[in-house]
């Protein structure tokens, strides 16, 4: 063979020296403690997770004790007997000895399958089983999960969007550690939800029953959001530990008058409209529903449309808010007149700032 030209001999010296660079880079990823990856692993998908498999020696096993579990799935069909098998497997797999901070189930069907509704059942029982703190379940329809009831005695946090909880799945007693609830466009048809644990509870736009008033029960409730629920605004019980609260009523609201926006039909009114008949027929009204549970909060914001009843025939029975220090309100409180805002002031003693938001009204011009 004939010797190489001197360019051609330079090019070669080059590509060995970058080759032999290449060889010596250190491995970064690899040195950094398991700890660290594990965090990383719980960052991925459970796809991408247990892929990693195959990058090293090393990787083989990193996947089993990520403290982390997120389950995803938004493509536009149904997920195959591949991927449900994987997930089945990574919760046979896993270690038993690692402890899982949070479980993630975040699934997109276009449209959703009754034979599905066991399979979220599988999946959420084995995560409670690898005693997740945090449990966040995300379906894109109301979907119902039958016969389960959440038995944890570690979980902290639970998130939900898209359930349709019955007495069984909402029954929080078999969870005595939750100290956070946060519901989203969920359905909410049972008589009472109650946890003796509770702190933080925020349900936005949860569809409650037309038919009844559900009764919420959180003695040690210290934060309370509930925004825009459609149907029967809820009976509020006592919360001696509440700080803030936040409650908004749009025109979703079913507590209506057809009659009248002052509070109501009148008690000498046989002819009852659809928003008043079940106060009058369920003998309502010895406490009212809202304010009573909200008269140890510090911070207030009170919202309704003005067509909603709920604050102002509360106001009959106003209890004093004694710890009260802010309060916002809107349009429902001057309506008609200035009674009810007078009201609020009259059992506010020490309240220090009162924010009151009035839309504006545009004219169309002449």
């Amino acid at each position: 063979m004939p010797p190489l030209a001197p360019r051609k001999r330079k090019a070669v010296a080059a590509a060995r020296g970058r080759k032999k660079k290449e060889r010596v880079a250190p491995d970064r990823i690899s040195a950094l403690p398991d700890e660290v990856l594990h965090l990383v692993l719980s960052l991925l998908p459970v796809h991408d997770a247990v892929a990693t498999c195959v990058l090293a020696r090393r990787w083989l096993h990193l996947w089993k004790e990520a403290p982390g579990l997120s389950v995803e799935w938004w493509d536009y069909d149904e997920p195959g007997d591949r991927f449900i098998s994987l997930v089945d497997r990574f919760f046979t797999l896993r270690s038993s000895s690692a402890p899982l901070n949070y479980c993630s189930i975040n699934i997109n069907f276009p449209e959703f399958l009754p034979e599905k509704e066991q399979l979220f059942v599988r999946w959420i029982q084995r995560a409670l089983r690898c005693q997740a703190r945090v449990l966040r379940i995300s379906l894109i329809d109301w979907v119902e999960l039958p016969n389960m009831t959440l038995i944890s005695q570690h979980l902290t946090r639970l998130e939900l969007q898209g359930i349709s909880g019955d007495d069984n799945f909402l029954d929080l007693s078999g969870c005595p550690s939750l100290v956070n609830l946060n519901m989203d466009t969920c359905c909410i048809y049972v008589d009472k939800l109650s946890s003796s644990s509770l702190k933080t509870l925020c349900l936005s736009q949860c569809q409650f029953s037309i038919e009844y008033h559900i009764w919420l029960c959180f003695p040690s409730l210290v934060s309370l959001e509930l925004s825009y629920c459609p149907g029967r605004a809820p009976f509020l019980e006592s919360m001696p530990s509440l700080l803030q609260a936040i409650v908004r009523f749009d025109d979703a609201c079913e507590d209506k008058c057809q009659k009248s926006v002052s509070g109501g039909c009148d008690d000498d009114d046989d002819d009852y409209c659809f928003g008043c008949a079940d106060e009058v027929v369920a003998g309502y009204g010895t406490n009212g529903m809202c304010l009573q549970g909200l008269s140890e909060a510090t911070h207030l914001e009170l919202s309704a449309d003005p067509a909603v009843y709920v604050f102002r025939r509360d106001l009959k029975w106003c209890p004093t808010f004694a710890k009260l220090k802010t309060l916002l309100l809107d349009e429902w409180c001057v309506v008609g007149d200035l009674s009810a805002l007078i009201c609020f002031l009259q059992h506010s003693p020490i309240l220090e700032k009162l924010t009151i938001q009035l839309q504006k009204v545009l004219h169309p011009a002449d």
